[in-house]
């Protein structure tokens, strides 16, 4: 989770970046390539800038998160966005629309 460095401690807005598509990491890289370019880091650092929380995270069995991206189904990475934004919802630093 990144969130933008303010004087006073007050809550911001969030954005969650939700992995795409194939064994890429929570910077966007691809997990066997040579080449990183970081589109997932770089997006959260920018809308940081711009005032908001960002969180992004590893799918499972890729990067640092643990279990097997094979045994996977559509509904465990719905789960895994859901309890991301559960997250979200409780952490001090972040303001929800009503």
């Amino acid at each position: 989770m990144t969130v933008p460095s303010t004087d006073e401690e007050k809550k911001q807005p969030a954005i969650l970046i939700i992995p795409g598509t194939g064994p890429n990491d929570r910077d966007g890289n691809p997990k066997k390539k040579k080449y990183h370019f970081n589109l997932y880091k770089e997006l959260s650092h920018f809308l940081t800038d711009k005032g908001f929380v960002t969180l992004r995270y590893d799918k499972r069995g890729i990067g640092e998160s643990g279990g097997d991206p094979n045994r996977a189904g559509l509904w465990d990475f719905v789960h895994d966005a859901t309890s991301a934004v559960h997250f979200l919802k409780e952490h001090p630093n972040v303001v929800m629309p009503k």
